[in-house]
This record gives C-alpha cells, sequence and structure tokens, in this order.
C-alpha cells in the first residue's frame, strides 16, 4: 500500500491529476479490500476483550 500512495503522491507533485485519480480510483481499493479480513479480526479481539472485562 504504501508504494501505490507513494506513486499517487508523486503524480500529484508532478500535477499529473489523471495518474493520480486513476491510481487511487483503481489500485487503492483493491489494498484497501485486502486489509478487511486483518481489520475484522482485529475488531472481533477488541470486542473480546470488552466482553470480559
Amino acid at each position: 500500500m504504501n508504494d501505490i500512495l507513494a506513486r499517487a503522491a508523486k503524480a500529484l507533485e508532478e500535477n499529473d491529476i489523471v495518474q493520480a485519480g486513476d491510481i487511487l480510483e483503481y489500485e487503492l481499493p483493491d489494498s484497501l479490500d485486502s486489509l478487511v479480513p486483518f481489520l475484522n479480526e482485529i475488531k472481533e479481539k477488541i470486542k473480546g476483550t470488552k466482553d470480559s472485562g
């Protein structure tokens, strides 16, 4: 994900709005979607901690 954000930042620095938009629209969502299972696991662990405490 760092690579995607770095490329988007570079495109913005170069005033390439189209490239930055493409990266944010097409590449970033896939990367974020891959985090969902990990985030759900964290959420369940936090929820379990609250229920037992």
